[in-house]
Order: structure tokens, then sequence, then C-alpha cells
């Protein structure tokens, strides 16, 4: 790998690039494709519609159920105003329908913001202040914590009180 310099992340890290001969593998294996994140559950469920593509506790959807989820949910934030470029602020636990959101988001073309759920009024509010979203989608109550009235707050706070909110 003489030649080859490593690029720096914005912490600092050294990225080696991948040699190209493992490029070329990577692609001929699909581990590497030009789709986009949205495209992907479409190709799976094309390619393997009956396999396990989201396993919790006692809930387990195949990649084909997996895309018809992805579709109505996105038809759904389309309904809610959300479009391609919006920003879709979301902050759930890491249940399932966590992911089927976030692909969902990718699919209409939206600009997806999740927020961890142990953030609180403090990062909230430079996170609405920053992305001003056009939908916030949260769990009602979470671990004791009342996040629906504290973005209901902070959305008000913002001059984002027309904000579609999801709970």
């Amino acid at each position: 790998m003489t030649g080859v310099r490593p690029r720096l992340t914005a912490a600092g890290t050294a990225i080696r690039p991948v040699p190209g001969r493992l490029q070329e593998e990577y692609r001929r294996y699909g581990y590497v494709t030009d789709l986009t994140m949205s495209a992907l559950p479409g190709r799976a469920a094309r390619l393997w519609p009956s396999r396990s593509a989201l396993v919790q506790a006692d809930r387990e959807l195949t990649y084909q159920e997996l895309l018809g989820l992805v579709e109505r949910a996105a038809g759904w934030l389309a309904g809610t105003g959300a479009g391609p470029g919006n920003v879709v602020c979301w902050q759930t636990p890491n249940w399932w329908e966590a992911h089927v959101l976030g692909l969902a988001i990718w699919h209409l073309g939206a600009v997806s913001c999740p927020v961890v759920p142990f953030y609180r009024e403090h990062e909230l509010r430079q996170i609405v202040h920053q992305v001003q979203p056009a939908v916030v989608i949260t769990a009602g109550e979470y671990r004791g914590f009342r996040h629906a009235e504290a973005f209901d707050e902070l959305l008000a706070e913002a001059g984002l009180g027309d904000t579609a909110r999801i709970i």
C-alpha cells in the first residue's frame, strides 16, 4: 500500500482506503453497491422475500413484510407534509418500529435526524433550533421522561409550533 495516504475524519482518525483489488471483489459479491439506502429494502425484498430481515423479541419481519411497512410508513409521513429534503427529527427507543421509521424517512427522500432517547431539553433545544424539523416523531414517555411534552415546549419556543408531531 505504498503511495496510498490515509484520509482523516473530523475526529482525526485515520481511515486507510480500501485497495483496488478488494474494491472490485466487494462489488462482485454485492458488499458494495451504488444503491441508496432507500433502494436497499426493495432489493432485499426481491432477492430474499421470505428471509428474516428484522427480529426483536417476539416480532419477526421478512424482507417482504419490512418493505410493505416501510412503504406504508413513508406514505404516512408524506401525509404529515414531510417530503424530499424536509427534516424528520425522531427520538425513539431502539425498537423494531424505529428501524422501519428510519428506512421510511430515506424511502421518502426526507432528511433523517435521529436523536438518542437519553437526550433531554438542553440537547433537544440545540437540535430543534439547528435543524428546524418539518416533522417530529417521539415516544410519549419513555423511562420516566416525557419526550412529547419536551418537544411541544421546545418547538413552541423555536417558533415551530405548527410542526407536525407524531407520538
